[in-house]
């Protein structure tokens, strides 16, 4: 069974219509089509991904879907590049490893600001919470009842993923 992991866009709704399409799936083959779409491997290397976008939903303005194995980052990267005058915030968060997440903004297909923490910091593990479970690293550890962390530890003071970016300068 493959990894799964959850990304998130936010970008303005014509954006969004488009990576959604008619029936309000995302179809990454809108933005990228693959030479053959029936092959996971064809898929990967044009995608980023193995597979198309599954349990899509748009929450408070941001775009939530799930890929398996890794983030569609080319997708992300083209689809700025078809609207080279829109902001596109994206982040990702993988299932299984609490040190695999990204928060970006890009523009016209260049990334122009990002954030990331040192490891063991843990504002990291709260943001990976925040994108995966949905929930700060206090709340999240509170519902597991872990032993190995206090909850009291971890910051809440950023339930908007998307602000973090502001605590990062341009991109050179």
């Amino acid at each position: 069974m493959a990894n799964d992991t959850k990304n998130i866009v936010r970008a303005s709704q014509p954006v969004l219509d488009f990576l959604m399409g008619d029936k309000g799936q995302v179809d990454f083959a809108k933005v990228i089509e693959p030479e053959y779409l029936d092959s996971a491997d064809c898929r990967r290397d044009t995608w980023g991904t193995s597979s198309n976008a599954y349990e899509t939903e748009l929450k408070d303005g941001d775009l939530h879907f799930t890929t398996s194995w890794a983030p569609p980052t080319k997708v992300i990267v083209n689809l700025s590049t078809m609207f080279p005058d829109e902001v596109i915030r994206f982040a990702y968060a993988d299932e299984h490893s609490e040190d695999s997440y990204l928060v970006c903004e890009l523009k016209a297909g260049w990334p122009t600001k990002f954030h990331h923490f040192p490891e063991g910091d843990p504002g990291g593990y709260n943001l990976w919470c925040l994108i995966y479970a949905g929930q700060s690293a206090r709340a999240y550890e509170k519902d597991l009842g872990a032993a190995d962390r206090d909850p009291d530890d971890f910051p809440d003071d950023f339930y908007d993923i998307f602000s973090r970016l502001k605590a990062v300068g341009e991109c050179s």
